[in-house]
């Protein structure tokens, strides 16, 4: 059985055939009730997200998944053929390492990928996709890439924008638990924001938007409170900082709204994460606050970037390493059943010398002599096996048995 690993990404694959992958597998159960169907194929899991569509299975024919992609209706083959990659064994425990660590995402060691994996074998391990080889495998993979990223730093330095207006916002501001923040949009950015600042523990949230409907979700999920565009110069006494990204093609909040604001209704810390720019760059002059736009934050992303690449190359090496201590994991797990079988063997002569021995106290022999019998019995049967086989590796002059022979039983010769 042979691990493999098939599948593109934002690498080898445009938006528009990874749109077609999603759809073709957007149906976990059906896709992995095809898949295990397959005779050849002993366990299987696919990873399906916007960057990625990867299939890793424990397999006895190593063209099997790409016969199988071949064959589903609802995909080209020849728009695939150039996009797919393949991977077998150490190769792709590397590749499952990477993954994890996020050295193989677009945003290099972002941290989602870990969770989106950790969902797939889940998926995959309810409807019995997934063996004892996958299972010992996939669980080394989630604890290997966390070792990973916290020795080499991967997850220390942010590189998103948002990432890096909470960053500035702990250089500026202390005691986040007392302060609270006004978030201006209610996008997938402004949702980042919210969980990064409810990571730092701040007091209150309030989320303005132009609806308070598209804004409901996050302000269930943060528990925040809304703010009408029109009314976030009323709330700025009430807040410590303001960020804003959203999709306005004007200035959200200008410099003559903020005209009559106090010095000390101002709050300090502004973060502009929009093009165009939802805040008048005049409001920082003028009441001396401390306003990040994107290019100010993106030279602090580019500091980061050359930090996390420094780290991504600390982590290959880790990655090469886990790899090879994999494959041995791996390796001892198909040992598995001569191992038990041995031991069995063993307990098995064990038990019958045992009883033969008790039986022996009982009809009152000598303590000393039956336990004496007992201890050469069993050395004599352990001895048998290995010995008469060590007798005919001699014979037969098969030196590699006999240097096996050597190296099991840890004798010099």
């Amino acid at each position: 059985m042979t691990l493999v690993i098939y599948g593109f990404n934002h690498k080898t694959a445009s938006i528009q055939l990874r749109e077609q992958a999603c759809r073709a597998f957007a149906d976990t159960t059906k896709t992995l009730q095809e898949l295990t169907n397959l005779s050849a194929v002993a366990e299987v899991m696919t990873l399906c997200t916007c960057n990625r569509v990867e299939v890793y299975c424990i397999t006895e024919d190593e063209n099997t998944i790409s016969d199988w992609l071949n064959q589903k209706h609802n995909l080209d083959p020849a728009s695939f053929e150039d996009c797919l990659y393949s991977y077998t064994d150490e190769e792709a425990i590397v590749h499952l390492l990477r993954v994890a660590c996020g050295l193989d995402s677009m945003i290099m060691g972002e941290p989602q990928i870990l969770g989106q994996m950790k969902k797939a074998y889940s998926e995959a391990k309810s409807l019995n996709g997934v063996g004892k080889r996958l299972s010992r495998l996939m669980e080394f993979i989630f604890s290997s890439s966390k070792i990973i990223r916290t020795r080499t730093g991967l997850n220390q330095y942010p590189v998103s924008v948002a990432y890096a207006a909470t960053l500035a916002a702990q250089n500026d501001l202390d005691n986040f638990e007392n302060l609270s923040f006004l978030l201006i949009g209610a996008g997938s950015m402004v949702q980042l924001l919210a969980k990064q600042l409810k990571k730092l523990n701040c007091k209150k949230l309030f989320i303005a938007s132009r609806s308070q409907e598209r804004a409901a979700a996050l302000l269930h999920e943060f528990d925040g409170e809304y703010v009408a565009i029109d009314k976030i110069v009323d709330y700025l006494p009430k807040v410590n900082g303001v960020i804003s990204a959203t999709t306005s093609p004007c200035f959200i909040v200008s410099a003559r709204d903020c005209a009559d604001v106090s010095k000390d209704d101002m709050p300090y810390f502004w973060a502009d994460l929009a093009i165009p720019r939802d805040i008048d760059p005049v409001i920082g002059e003028q009441h001396k606050v401390a306003l990040y736009n994107v290019d100010s934050l993106k030279e602090m992303v580019a500091e980061n970037w050359q930090r996390r690449e420094e780290a991504a190359q600390r982590a290959e090496c880790l990655v090469r390493k886990k790899a090879i201590e994999c494959i041995g994991e791996l390796r001892t797990l198909g040992a598995g059943s001569t191992i038990k079988n041995y031991r069995e063997k063993i307990y098995s002569i064990q038990k019958k010398e045992l009883e033969n021995a008790l039986i022996q106290l009982e009809k009152g022999g000598d303590s000393v002599e039956i336990i004496n019998r007992l201890a050469h019995n069993l050395t004599q049967k352990f001895l048998h096996t290995p010995t008469k086989n060590i007798r005919q590796a001699a014979f037969e002059n098969n030196q590699a048995h006999l240097e096996s022979a050597k190296a099991l039983l840890e004798i010099e010769a």
